[in-house]
This record gives structure tokens, sequence and C-alpha cells, in this order.
């Protein structure tokens, strides 16, 4: 079947022959020209054509103008200067970009509607004023009055402050044009808005188009007034030629396109008449709907799609978007032998690697500064090192990187002297200073601005500069994110826009939000992937519709706007259901051709959303005699169940263990939770632990610091009895305490542990530290004072490492392992029974006490091993370490002398009336390791025996609760 723009392609040749010099052709958009252009030539015989001259619309108003339309962000400064002006706020320009946004909007859209602003910003108290509006219907006042009567209501803070605003709206507008004019400047529908009027009321400056020239207008849908006018001056200077797309499906009295269609045909005629092959699909498609229940498998389907013969179509072959988030999957989808492709969607700047790199500089210059004089944190310069990018900003990257996480060498927080860094990362590390001689702080803050700016355009330009890659999108990208930051280093540079370094980055932030990377390529030659716009005018024999979900098509329509909905419909502005119409004229349109239509939709249901196909889809299906078919899309991709599978002890796991000669109860707990969490732990030894934030403060942390002013509040004492009176006078001065606090930060929060580093002053501590270190103060007194009842005590040692060896069994012959550990607190203290007794102290700053052990057996088994309200790890340790120091020629030399017994001393509960913190097994105490260390000897022996079975193949747990927190779950077992 004939394209549309074969169709008007002939017509035109018929009607103006070869010579195409004299005509406008005016499309929605520019693509469509291309493909007109390629229509021509084919149609001329060979015979040379003159090419006549394209233009958009948009083209064709700024023609008539001598306004320039602006850039958003300027239009958006300039807005909230006046708004600032008129409401008064204090609000931030950062706060307001995104409202302003919103107000550029809907001044836009006032203005391509030539909407009356005086009467739509009527003052809220004026109501007497609607009485008189005759052009107002009796409906139309009457639901007006409604409206603004509400808010009369005093009480209601939301409705004062709308009220405020919208007084203030009809002075905003007024005085934002009027500046704009001033400066030769315009939004959009503010230039569009002048043309039409001049057109209506010419004037001496008023630019006429030139009398030779011819205009024809093709295939638009939706016309706003503007448009209309313009349209309408040239019709009745005979210069205007009209040529519809349509088909009589949709124009239908229930399709909301149609009504508009009709208005357009009434008013400007069509040049040519349809074939009756548009009559209500009389082609009769072949049209499936495939449901499928993810948005990745839809975009991953267009491999599958794409057969021979649709390859071979080329550019009458469509895969269109609904949803242009799927263009970077559906593009990584697309199957080797596609050769020729264009992209008419753009890419998301803010999914790009430039745009990471910026967001990491930005973070690096206001947050990776440490509160350190001087020296910056680790995490953050890491975070930038680890960029792909960095390769081609310094080729001394890798090594600083490497030498930054050097376990003998790492420093936590380095200083710029302590790098080894060239221009090229001295431009990105080097904190920005703070303008201090800076006349005033709004000054200071401009400048601080322009030096992050400049930091990020040099470090672009450099990557550009030195980079190989021919990738299209990374210079691409490159080329727009250097141009957002040259304009808005000039906007602040010429005092346009004020704004602090972290309002900057909130603001580039929603510019990159709504900034695409457009595609280079041949339109006419390759597979066309496109968004729902780019499909106008153009008709494709084969077509893949993607994601096409109510929200989708059409668009989710949530009618945000400072006008509401009702004084839109009342004054003709668009609204919600003129925009669906649009979305119906698009859908019904781009497939009226075509010789087969697939369409996929997420079928899925989470807990907040059920996902649906369009309404179009639906309409189709009650309301045309189209034999669609239905078909779900089903993947490899698709997993219903994880299924964890045994990982055998092969030649490489053998060897891998072979190697090992220690071993820890975390580890020895660790198999008995999980075999397989064991596995990628010990014997792959992959990391459970991302690296963090050195500065902020999780439970592992705050452990840390609790244990380490601990251990220097007793370390004076080893070797030496506590007295009761000792034990006061840490109590009574608090700097005792504060000290060790200190100094327990500095080391593990901060990592200045060495003689230099120790010698600079501690960073000042945040709100959430500060919180931490008070309770760690309370914890320590709380620790102090359930000592102090028990006085004296023995302090025998703290922090003390204790090792053993272990020999067993196996099929391999005797196997030595060394065991290793360190003990909190080895002290000497009287039991309940009035006896003194040696306690292996762990401090605990967990808000929950183990439970119940019936016995030590339990303790080894994966039941016992998985209990979250026993932590038989606790014990599996504690007793451990009692084991080995009643061991003779333990090292200690008050071995034998005292009954050794594990103790977990929760500071926070110490309180309690009659507090004992020595382990119980099976409720009652422990007294004497001794009394268990035949059971537990037996079933340590017994699990390691069982980890060196190497004919027994490591198994996953059989309590799946295990696995709600653990590290590798994403990574373990296979895929059913």
């Amino acid at each position: 079947m004939k394209s549309f723009l074969n169709i008007v392609a002939q017509d035109i040749l018929e009607k103006y022959g070869n010579n195409l010099s004299e005509i406008v052709v005016v499309f929605p958009n520019k693509r469509a020209s291309l493909f007109l252009n390629e229509e021509l030539i084919r149609q001329s015989n060979g015979k040379p054509v003159w090419s006549p001259q394209y233009m958009t619309i948009s083209e064709l108003f700024r023609a008539h103008s001598q306004l320039v339309v602006a850039d958003q962000i300027k239009l958006v400064c300039e807005l909230y200067r006046h708004y600032a002006e008129k409401t008064g706020t204090t609000e931030s320009l950062d706060d307001f970009y995104g409202w302003g946004e919103l107000m550029l909007s809907d001044f836009d859209d006032l203005d391509k509607n030539m909407g009356d602003a005086e009467h739509i910003f009527e003052n809220t108290d004026e109501l007497h004023a609607y009485d008189n509006a005759n052009y107002l219907s009796d409906e139309q006042k009457a639901a007006l009055k409604r409206f603004f009567a509400n808010f009369n209501d005093e009480t209601s803070q939301i409705k004062q402050n709308f009220a405020s605003l919208w007084n203030c709206l009809g002075d905003i507008y007024t005085s934002f044009r009027d500046s704009l004019r001033a400066q030769g400047i315009a939004y959009e529908g503010m230039l569009y808005r002048d043309v039409a009027e001049e057109l209506k009321h010419p004037s001496a400056n008023t630019q006429h188009p030139t009398p030779t020239t011819h205009y024809l207008f093709i295939g638009f849908n939706l016309i706003q007034p503007v448009e209309q006018e313009l349209m309408a001056y040239l019709q009745r200077e005979g210069k205007a030629t009209f040529y519809w797309d349509y088909d009589n499906y949709y124009m239908k009295e229930s399709n909301e396109a149609g009504r508009y269609i009709k208005q357009y045909l009434s008013a400007f005629p069509n040049e040519i008449t349809l074939p009756e092959a548009f009559d209500n699909f009389t082609k009769k498609p072949d049209i499936t709907f495939i449901s499928a229940t993810t948005e990745d498998v839809q975009a991953r389907y267009v491999s599958q799609w794409l057969t021979e013969e649709r390859l071979k179509a080329g550019k009458r072959t469509a895969v269109v978007l609904c949803d242009e988030k799927l263009l970077p999957t559906v593009i990584h989808a697309l199957p080797d032998n596609v050769k020729d492709i264009n992209i008419t969607s753009g890419y998301p700047l803010q999914q790009t690697l430039i745009a990471t790199l910026v967001k990491q500089i930005f973070t690096l210059k206001q947050r990776g500064s440490s509160r350190i004089k001087g020296a910056l944190r680790l995490h953050q310069v890491n975070t930038i090192l680890h960029h792909p990018y960095m390769k081609y900003l310094s080729e001394n990257a890798a090594t600083l990187k490497q030498e930054l996480n050097d376990e003998k060498k790492k420093v936590f927080y380095p200083t710029i002297e302590e790098l080894s860094i060239d221009e090229h990362l001295a431009n990105i590390f080097t904190p920005i200073p703070h303008h201090d001689e800076a006349p005033t702080p709004l000054e200071a803050q401009r400048l601080r601005c322009l030096d992050i700016i400049e930091c990020i355009m040099k470090a672009i330009h450099r990557i550009a500069t030195n980079s190989n890659d021919t990738d299209p999108l990374m210079q691409e990208s490159l080329y727009r994110m250097h141009q957002i930051m040259n304009r808005v280093n000039t906007l602040i540079l010429s005092g346009e826009l004020t704004v602090s370094d972290s309002s900057l980055q909130g603001i580039l932030n929603q510019i990159i939000r709504s900034t695409t990377v457009p595609f280079h390529g041949e339109p006419i030659i390759g597979i066309q992937i496109m968004g729902v716009l780019e499909t106008r005018n153009l008709d494709f024999d084969h077509m893949l519709i993607l994601s096409a979900n109510e929200g989708n098509i059409p668009k989710a329509v949530n009618d945000s706007s400072f006008i509401p909905h009702v004084i839109r419909r009342a004054y003709g502005l668009t609204t919600i259901e003129n925009k669906v119409a649009i979305y119906a004229y698009y859908f019904h349109r781009m497939m009226q051709r075509a010789n087969d239509v697939s369409i996929t939709y997420n079928n899925s249901t989470n807990d907040t959303k059920t996902n649906e196909m369009s309404r179009f889809m639906m309409q189709l299906i009650a309301e045309s005699d189209l034999n669609i078919k239905v078909a779900e899309l089903t993947s490899s991709l698709l997993v219903s169940k994880k299924e964890r599978c045994d990982v055998p002890k092969n030649a490489e796991v053998i060897e891998k263990m072979e190697q090992e000669n220690s071993i820890s109860p975390t580890a020895i707990n660790s198999y008995l939770r999980c075999q397989l969490q064991y596995f990628y732990k010990y014997v792959c030894r992959i990391k459970d632990n991302a690296e963090t934030d050195e500065e902020e403060m999780d439970n592992r942390t705050f452990g840390l610091v609790f244990h380490k002013a601990a251990e220097l509040l007793y370390a004076p004492f080893k070797g030496k009895s506590v007295t009761e009176s000792i034990i006061e006078g840490m109590l009574k001065d608090p700097s005792v305490i504060e000290r060790a606090i200190d100094e327990a930060f500095m080391e593990e929060l901060f990592a200045m542990k060495t003689p230099e580093a120790k010698k600079r002053k501690m960073p000042t501590l945040d709100g959430t530290q500060l919180i931490h270190r008070e309770i760690i103060r309370k914890m320590l007194r709380q620790t102090l004072q359930y000592d102090k009842k028990h006085c004296p005590i023995e302090i025998i040692d703290v922090e003390r490492n204790i090792y053993d060896t272990i020999k067993f069994d196996t099929d391999r012959g005797t196997r030595t392992l060394r065991i290793k550990g360190i003990i909190d607190r080895l002290d000497v203290v009287k039991g309940e029974d009035g006896h003194l007794q040696m306690r292996v102290v762990d401090y605990k700053t967990g808000s929950r006490e183990p439970g119940n052990i019936s016995s030590v057996t339990e303790i080894f088994t994966p039941e016992g091993a998985s209990k979250s309200n026993v932590h038989s790890d606790y014990y599996l340790q504690t007793l451990l370490y009692c084991r080995i120091l009643s061991q003779p020629m333990s090292g200690t030399p008050q071995n034998g002398t005292y009954p050794v017994v594990p103790a977990l001393l929760y500071p926070h509960r110490s309180s309690a009336d009659n507090y004992n913190p020595v382990l119980s097994i099976n409720k009652e105490k422990i007294h004497n390791i001794l009394d268990y260390a035949d059971e537990y000897n037996e079933n340590f022996i017994r699990v390691l025996k069982e980890i060196y079975d190497y004919s027994r193949p490591f198994t996953p747990t059989t309590d799946t609760k295990n696995c709600d927190r653990c590290f590798y779950k994403e990574i373990c077992g296979k895929m059913k």
C-alpha cells in the first residue's frame, strides 16, 4: 500500500512540477522531510527536482518574529526573579526550579491557546467579575464560582497559600513577558502569540511572507489557536495548502481525535482525497497483542521479532517505544546481524557515564574534604578513581588507586601533598577554596560555583581530547554535558544565576534529567527505532510497539499545573482530554497502513500497581472488526525460582582448601548456618562487605568504638586489681571517659592510628556521630557501675590475642589448623557461689541477649546456628576461648587456679537486679568450662572433619530465612 508521503509527493509533483524552489513544506517535526524528499526523487522518473524548502511549524513562527527563543535555564532563572519579587518569597532557586518549569509550561500553554491572562488570573476575591463575563457560558461561570468559593475558607493553610500565589500569577506573567521582550527574547508560546496577534492586527513591523512563496502544511493533528491563526492568515492570502492524514476509523464520534480532525477539515480543506483502502482498516493488518511480565523482557523480545523478512524491509520496519526508558535495553538486545539502524529517540544524559562522573565530582567538592583540615576522605577519592573515564583523564589514575588501597600504606585521610598526582588529577582533587576574601558571602558562593564548573569543564575537555574511543554516545554525551556547563557558567558570570554550590548541583541534576543525547545516523536507511511522536507522517510495513501500557500511551497525564482543570476547561486551555485525543490520533495513525503490528504490554501486578494494556488497545478489541491475536511472552530470562545446588569439592576447591592453615569461630558458625556461605566467603574469598564511607558509623563501627574505649579504660590496670574506689574515681572524673571515647573515635572511625595521624586534631563530629558518642558514654558508665558492684576485679588482660592448634584425621591424613581469636577482657572476679572465677568477657553492644541453648551439641547444628534469637555463634566463640584458656600451657599465669567461665556483658542491661553475664546452658549458669570441654571438643572436631571431607559437597541451607540478608544470595545456586 502507498504511504501517506508517497501520495503527497505524487500530488505535489502533479500540481507544482519539478521546480519546487518557491514551495515551503511545513511539517510538525523535521524527520518527515527526508522521507518526502526521497519520494519526490523516486517519483520524478529520473528528472532533476528542485527541492522545496522544509520547515517545522516552530521554525515558521520564528521566521516571522524578531524575538529569539531563550533556553530553558535562562527562562527559569528570569522567571524566578519575577516570582520572588511579586511574592516576597525566600524560597531558593534550587527549590523553585521544578516549580518554575511548571509555571513556564503554564504560561506557554496559555499563550499558544491565546488565553486571556487578565481574566484567567482573576483575583479570588472578585467572584462578581464572572457575572459580566460574556465570553463564558452560564455553566462555565457557575463552575468557576464554585471553584473559587472554596478559597474563602481561611482555616485551610493550603488554600490560603494557593490563593496568595494565584493572586500574584497575573502580575508575574505580565512583568516576566515585559522583561523578556525588553531583552529581545521569549519563550516559545510568547513568540507564537506575538506572531499570531501581529497577523491579526498588522503594523509597520509585521513580517509578511515572501509574495511568491507557497506553504504546504502536511500531516498536522492537534492544532493550537496560534497555529490556526497563522494558517488562516496564509490561507486568506492564497498561500497555504493542507494535507491531512486520517482514516474513517478514528473519525467516529466515539474517538476524541476525530472531533479535532473534523474541525480542521472544515476550516482547512484537505488537498487530497485519501484512497478507500484507508477506510476503517480495510487493509486489515495482522495485529498481535503480547503480554509480558517485565519491561526488560519486552525490550529483549526485539531480537526474536526481527525476522529475516523484517530485516530486509529496512526503513519499512519500526520499533516504537511507548516508554523511551527502554531504549538502552533495546539497543543492547539488537541481534548481531542488524547492520543498519536509525535511532530517533534520545538517550537519557542522566544514564551516561559522564553524568555519573559529574555527580561524583560535585560530591567530592562538597563532601570529599574531611573535617581534618587539608585532608580528603578516602571513600570519596576512591569513588572517582574507580570511574571508567579516569583512564582518559590521567595516566596516573590507576597508579594512584593502587597506592591508596595498599593495605600496608592505606591512609584514610590523605592530603593533597600526600597524593601522587599530576595537574589533571589535582584539578579534580584539590578542595574548592571558601573565598573568605570575597566582599560578601554571596560573592563567595558565586566564586565557589564558578570554581566547581571550571573543574568539571576542564575534566570533560581532557577526557574528550585524550580519548581514542570512537563510541558516538560517549562523544555526544561529553559534548552535551560541556554545553550545559558552559551555559550555566555564562549565566553565573552574568549575574543572572545566583546560587550556592549545593543549589547549583540540584539545578544541574534537574537539567541533566531532562536532557537527552541525540543519535546521528542516516534516517532513511535501516531499522527505525523511535518514540511515539517520531512516527508522525511516517508509515511502516512491520511495527513492534513496546510497553503499550495505560500510562505510557496515552502518557500518564496528572494535569500538573498552577492553573486548575476547571479554569483550563472554561478558557479553552489544554486539558487532559486534549492530551488523550492527541495520543489517540498517534496510536491509530501510526499503524493504519502496516502489514503486521505486534504490540507488547506489561501485565504484572505488585503490591502498589496493577499494569494493564492501553485503553486504545481495549478500544480496538471492543470496536474494530480486526482479527487480533493474543500471545504471551515467555523467555528463558524469566526465572520463577532460584534452586540452590550443591558445590562439589573438586580439584580446584581442594587446592584452595589445602592452602588454609587456620580457622576462626566465625568461619565455623558460617559453615553451620549455610555451607555455601562458607564456600563463597572462606574458600572463594569473596568479601561480603562493600566499601563504605569511612565517616559513616554503622553498627559494626559503633561496636569497634565502644570496644576500643573500654580497652583504653581498663588497659592501665592490666595485671592489677581494680577496686571500688578506682572505679568511683573514673565515674566522678568525666574527662577519663571522654578521653577514652575521643581516642576510640580517632582510631576506629577516622582510622587515625599512626603517631603522625594522632598529632592531627580529631575532626568535628557531625550530628549522628555526636548521638552515637553520647550513647557510648552512657554504656561505658553503665559498665563501670556494674563492675563497681563486683569489685575487686583482677584485670588479667584486655583485647588479648589467643592461639591454639587442633589436629584431626582426614582421608588425606592428619590435618593441623591454627585457631585464633581476641578476648575483649580477661578478669578474675567472685562468682555467684562466692568462689573466684576467671571470666572470658565479650562486650555486646546489641539490644538482644542470646536465648537458651539446651546443650553444647545444639551449638554445632545447622538448626542451632540458624536460630536468630539464640545467637549460638556467641556461645561457640566464647566457649572456644574458655576451652583454650583452660588448657595447660595457655600462657595465662592464673591458668588452673580458677575455673574459667564465658560471659557476655551487655552494658545497657547490666543495671538490672541480679544481672549476671555468665552464659547458661539448659538454663543453668556455667561454673566451669571443663564440665563441657569434652562435648565441645568432640563436636568441634566433628565439624572440622566434615568441612575437610572432600567427598562431601558444600550443601545449601534448608532454612531460607538465612538467605534473606545473605550477601551471596544473588550469586548462590543455579537458575532453573
